[in-house]
């Protein structure tokens, strides 16, 4: 039986940093395939986008996980930032991918988390001002 690990994030706890420099080493160590957003795109990682968008829309996923090897997959979209939306989530998880995945969950302090998240919405919205050389506002 081939052995499965699912990295869930959550987004905004240094998850582009273990996907990018950590967990495809790691792979190359244990002998896993690697399927993340820095892996190599190929069917097994347009599988995980599409379990990734029926957890984000909410819809019924009709088949499960083809991979027959080890493997290590690390998204954070597969865990909603609502919590409310978690236990759904893992309910298609483990149709996506059988009962026996071990799954790690980055989390990170909440109002660091939050921090992150508005500076990222004044970045992305261009609505990023400086008022003063050490006081930066989101208008």
């Amino acid at each position: 039986m081939n052995k499965k690990i699912i990295h869930v994030g959550l987004p905004k706890t240094g998850t582009t940093f273990l996907q990018n420099m950590i967990f495809p080493k790691l792979c190359k160590k244990m002998n896993y395939r690697y399927i993340g957003k820095s892996g190599e795109k190929n069917k097994y990682y347009f599988q995980m986008m599409y379990l990734k968008y029926a957890i984000s829309n909410n819809f019924k996923i009709k088949k499960k996980f083809s991979l027959k090897q080890n493997f290590f997959i690390s998204h954070e979209g597969l865990l909603p930032g609502d919590p409310e939306y978690w236990e759904n989530a893992a309910k298609k998880l483990k149709f996506f991918f059988g009962n026996d995945p071990h799954i790690i969950i980055t989390i990170r302090q909440p109002s660091s988390f939050l921090s992150s998240i508005y500076q990222e919405h004044c970045f992305t919205c261009l609505l990023y001002t400086s008022d003063a050389a050490d006081d930066m506002q989101c208008v």
